[in-house]
């Protein structure tokens, strides 16, 4: 996992960051779920206030939180629990995504939280035989499911994790009655998302669910690697009580501080240690495209739905399909590496720069502060597909997390005529733009360059106009402001409402900012 702060100082989970290469080991000894994970995190020193403030910044109604200190055994812990008031729909991926999206949630919880919810749906499609977009979420689309997959991202974030390790998960045994029927225990869904990321799992008796859907999914899919403790200086400790009580404790512990210098820690291994001899860059692990949440907890505080078995191959990447247009292999790994769990794509390719992926570095030049951050370009060019696709493309790329998409028309040899398109995303968005990119076009190959960007201080800022409030984003150099821009959709929705102008409405907001910022700056620059 690399979570990168967000310059929007507006969002909500937007925490300043610690230096790189900071853990969070999660033992999961009684299994794991949603509430166990925030009460983990709220137990290590994520204050309560700062959740309840997350959970407020997404627009759900009929919930409440309840913090409490509990014992389970000889174990004093934090029991977090979000009670449903009110009946619930069952939603799909395409209802979830714009509550999360519309949400003053940081960009970096929004995306990682949409993938952990496409991950969902793609698992769940498989058991349903039906596509992803189209399967309907029992318990999981509930708004206790989704406020738990949205703290634990914002949580880990808030308390500076760039590295989540796993335990062997202990899944416990025996049947489970859901929507679907009775179902084994690990689920078919929950056995599916550990399988996919080679999390290793036991049982010590056979008797109730101690791992739900929901917390496989977020322990699996913003896992880096899975084991006894990696080498680290621990400075934190947080005790998660699940909702009953078994035979053991049913608590989740995690540990969180520095990844300690110079040791081998597995799945933080350096570049040249995971090359294949033909490799140039990073490159995909073996299983997975991209990270995602899963139902919501039950027994462990909820009720989920149901898992999948299958029998396809996973949907991550093979270094085999990471060509380019000439049939070089543009990323590959060491096969050994890639047998033993090895880091996906993003995880590999968050570490090759200097600087921690998604941490930003601030150079400071002489007129400012400039940010720096690490990103991911994706390159294909594409010469047999028609050009209403890209449209489609470059929105689904957009509502995945994508920085940027670029279309450039080209030549291509033979005289054929193409089109490059350029993607940049956040390296832990690497593995599902991807996918994204190989589903939704006719390409055969995608270069992959990890890189670094420098821009401007940005920050978000909403002014009152004839034609209702519209949202300004606004970059400075030091004291000087260096440009105001409107947002378009904002405008463009204000127009449609109004009949007015677009260039009106556009013209006001800068016009409201600039008044705006005269009364409350009159000497800024």
């Amino acid at each position: 996992m690399n979570v990168a702060p967000n310059s929007d100082a507006n969002s909500v989970g937007n925490h300043a960051m610690p230096s790189p290469g900071r853990a969070a080991y999660f033992e999961c000894f009684s299994g794991a779920s949603g509430d166990m994970i925030l009460g983990a995190l709220v137990d290590a020193g994520w204050p309560v206030a700062d959740l309840e403030e997350v959970l407020n910044a997404v627009d759900l109604d009929g919930w409440t939180l309840e913090v409490k200190p509990t014992k389970k055994g000889a174990l004093r812990a934090t029991q977090v629990t979000i009670r449903v008031t009110g009946a619930q729909p069952e939603r799909t991926v395409l209802d979830i995504a714009p509550i999360i999206t519309a949400s003053r949630l940081s960009e970096t919880v929004k995306s990682r939280v949409l993938g952990l919810f496409d991950e969902l749906a793609d698992v769940e499609a498989l058991q349903h035989d039906e596509a992803p977009e189209s399967v309907h979420f029992h318990e999981v689309g509930a708004v206790d499911s989704i406020l738990d997959i949205v703290g634990a991202v914002a949580g880990l974030e808030a308390l500076g994790v760039t590295h989540v390790f796993v335990s062997p998960i202990n899944v416990g045994g025996g049947t489970v009655d859901t929507r679907d029927g009775i179902l084994p225990v690990p689920g078919p869904a929950t056995l599916e998302l550990l399988r996919r990321r080679n999390i290793p799992i036991y049982a010590t008796e056979y008797g109730p669910e101690f791992l739900t859907p929901t917390g496989a999914l977020v322990l699996g899919c913003l896992s880096n690697g899975s084991g006894p403790f990696p080498a680290m200086q621990v400075e934190k400790i947080g005790y998660g009580a699940g909702q009953k009580d078994f035979r053991i404790p049913n608590v989740l512990r995690v540990s969180i501080g520095p990844l300690s210098p110079g040791r081998r820690n597995r799945a933080a291994l350096k570049m040249s240690e995971l090359e294949g001899s033909g490799g140039q860059e990073g490159s995909p692990g073996p299983d997975h495209s991209h990270g995602h949440p899963t139902e919501h907890d039950r027994d462990h505080g909820h009720d989920h739905d149901h898992g999948h078995d299958h029998s396809h191959e996973p949907h991550g990447l093979s270094t085999s399909a990471l060509t380019d247009s000439g049939g070089q292999l543009v990323n590959s790994i060491a096969t050994s590496a890639m047998a033993q769990g090895g880091p996906t794509l993003s995880t590999v390719v968050e570490r090759q720069h200097p600087y921690q992926a998604g941490t930003p570095d601030r150079p400071v030049s002489d007129e400012g502060e400039y940010v720096s951050d690490d990103v991911v370009q994706l390159e294909t060019n594409i010469d047999n597909m028609s050009g209403e696709w890209f449209g489609h493309l470059t929105d689904v790329l957009l509502s995945r997390g994508a920085l940027d998409v670029t279309l450039i028309p080209a030549q291509m040899k033979k005289g054929r005529p193409a089109t490059i398109v350029t993607v940049l995303v956040k390296p832990g968005d690497t593995d599902r733009a991807v996918a994204t990119i190989f589903k939704e076009t006719t390409t055969l190959g995608i270069r992959v360059r990890p890189t670094q960007r420098v821009t401007l201080p940005r920050r978000i800022e909403s002014v009152a106009t004839p034609f209702g409030p519209v949202r300004v984003k606004v970059a400075t150099l030091g004291s000087s402001v260096r440009g105001v821009s409107p947002e378009f959709d904002d405008c463009r929705e204000a127009a449609v409402r109004t009949g007015a102008s677009l260039q009106s409405v556009m013209d006001s907001a800068r016009d409201a900012w600039s008044r705006a910022s005269l009364v409350t700056n009159p000497v800024s620059g």
